[in-house]
């Protein structure tokens, strides 16, 4: 979550439109795949983790949960572009993974 929120940092260095921001565009897409894809695995750890019988409703579930996520994103990101240009929406690309992130690190882990 920590390098997807950085990679979102990253866009906003540059004068917007400048050939800098554009290369610093592309260099943050590959931080920014690392920290989603990473997440990912870690999130399928969890679920594998758990025993057999809860694995395949979970992994519907979580599937599900991914795909309605992100198509809210998508929703979100193109608002936002269309609202404030990409300098809004990269803020809200670094808010997002930030606020996860705030709150994975303040979870009540009963243990």
């Amino acid at each position: 979550m920590l390098i997807s929120a950085l990679a979102f940092l990253l866009t906003l260095v540059g004068d917007a439109g400048s050939t800098t921001s554009l290369v610093l565009l592309v260099a943050a897409a590959i931080p920014l795949d690392f920290g989603v894809q990473g997440n990912v695995v870690l999130d399928y750890r969890a679920l594998f983790i758990l025993g057999a019988e809860y694995r395949s409703r979970l992994n519907g579930l979580y599937m599900a949960t991914f795909f309605l996520a992100g198509a809210a994103g998508s929703g979100l990101g193109a608002w936002a572009f269309a609202r404030g240009g990409w300098e809004l929406a990269s803020c809200i690309g670094l808010a997002l993974p930030a606020l996860a992130l705030i709150y994975f690190a303040t979870e009540h882990r009963g243990v």
